[in-house]
């Protein structure tokens, strides 16, 4: 719906004056401004706010230059009359401002502006809905909501798996915010607001509370893949007082912390530079960092720790960190340099790991491709290069390459002399 005010009259004499001066619609809506002029004018500049959005020279050719991309936004000129009309189709939020004609006089000293006052209204829009949470038992949880609207908000509404939340001691509503005091497992389900205006409500996404014993452990880390030659830090939260914690690789502890009170004392289980550990936080409230530096493929595999609770009587726990290691392929068996006798068969190994999957292997003679259409040459699963009834041609320079989506493994070569 379109609301209007329009000027009673217009002032004759280097004079300029815009309709509707008020505009209010529905998002979607076509919107049109027009000014209209009195006077020998010499140029004309249309802005939102303080930006330009044309400019309309009258002199020579009368060229408009447009300052703005936006295609819903166009300017005409009626021909014959001193008018002009901004054209908004399909306005959206962004659209509502202040829209000024300003318009140069000949023989003005300065130039004269007029405008108008322009509001698209919509539903509510949710910038930023309630998160997932993890809360400690007797905790408490907060959800935000964070929303906008024109015309503005005027309420929220949190719902507890579809149920509507009236504001109490447990649930305490103070507009965009939920804060549930002191959780229990009934707390567990999902959260969502609805936000209002005067147009209609905007439903938010669903957020899921989890409630976690007083005594648990949580992974922080953010990712599982590293690339080789990289380093990845993996965090992990717990909540309790722990007697002892453990890390391992692939079933092989690497290090133990032995905690006693407020200290913890580290002790290496195994030898790897590489890996590094420490632990940091509060009693009851600790975090433990496993770092990797200059990641290598067999550092791929399952890391665990293992925590162990004595207070409040004996509980273990145990969580899983699968680590996968990318990069080009590394040859883990390189062609050897080889003495054959005419007519044997030749093998040259060319083995690689490779994370992602090769996608293609090369093998060269002398330099140049090797040519696979003639029947005694052959690439192997392997990728072991076999040539049949070898003949004295055949001696000179192999080497291999491995290709994967990252990049490609160091060329590798080896001699081969035929008796």
């Amino acid at each position: 719906m379109i609301s209007c005010l329009f000027p009673a009259t217009l002032v004759y004499g280097n004079s300029i004056s815009i309709t509707p001066k008020l505009v209010n619609v529905s998002v979607n809506s076509d919107i049109e401004l027009t000014a209209t002029y009195d006077g020998a004018i010499l140029e004309s500049f249309w802005y939102r706010g303080n930006t330009l959005l044309f400019q309309y020279l009258y002199s020579g050719n009368q060229v408009i230059y447009q300052q703005t991309w936006d295609p819903r936004i166009s300017l005409q000129r009626v021909p014959g009359e001193n008018l002009e009309v901004l054209y908004i189709n399909n306005s959206n939020i962004q659209d509502t401002g202040t829209y000024t004609a300003s318009v140069w006089f000949s023989g003005a000293s300065a130039p004269t502006a007029v405008s108008a006052s322009v509001t698209v209204e919509d539903l509510p829009v949710i910038q930023a809905g309630p998160a997932d949470l993890n809360i400690t038992l007797s905790n408490n949880a907060t959800f935000r909501c964070q929303a906008t609207g024109v015309p503005p908000i005027t309420g929220y509404q949190w719902f507890f798996n579809d149920t509507l939340l009236t504001s109490s001691s447990h649930h305490v509503i103070q507009g965009p915010t939920l804060i549930i005091v002191s959780v229990t497992l009934a707390d567990v389900g999902y959260y969502k607001c609805l936000v209002s205006n005067q147009v209609g409500d905007s439903m938010s996404n669903q957020a899921f509370l989890t409630v976690l014993p007083q005594k648990h452990v949580e992974l922080q880390t953010v990712s599982n893949t590293v690339m080789v030659g990289g380093s990845i830090t993996v965090l992990a939260s717990i909540v309790g007082q722990p007697s002892a914690t453990t890390w391992y690789f692939n079933a092989q502890p690497l290090y133990t912390f032995l905690y006693k009170g407020n200290n913890s004392t580290g002790i290496a289980l195994s030898r790897n530079d590489r890996i590094t550990f420490k632990q940091s936080g509060n009693p009851g409230d600790y975090i433990e960092e496993m770092k990797i530096d200059n990641a290598v493929f067999s550092d791929a595999g399952t890391y665990s720790l293992q925590v162990i609770f004595l207070k409040g009587g004996f509980t273990q726990r145990l969580i899983n960190y699968e680590l996968v290691v990318t990069g080009p392929p590394q040859i883990t068996a390189v062609p050897q340099n080889t003495s054959i006798f005419d007519g044997e068969t030749l093998r040259l190994s060319c083995k690689a790991i490779s994370v992602p999957a090769q996608t293609n292997i090369t093998w060269n003679y002398d330099g140049q491709p090797i040519d696979l259409m003639n029947n005694r040459y052959s690439i192997l699963p392997d990728n072991t290069l076999q040539i049949i009834d070898v003949q004295l041609t055949d001696a000179g320079v192999y080497s291999c390459v491995v290709i994967n989506s990252i990049g490609s493994s160091p060329n590798v070569s080896a001699w081969v002399t035929v008796n």
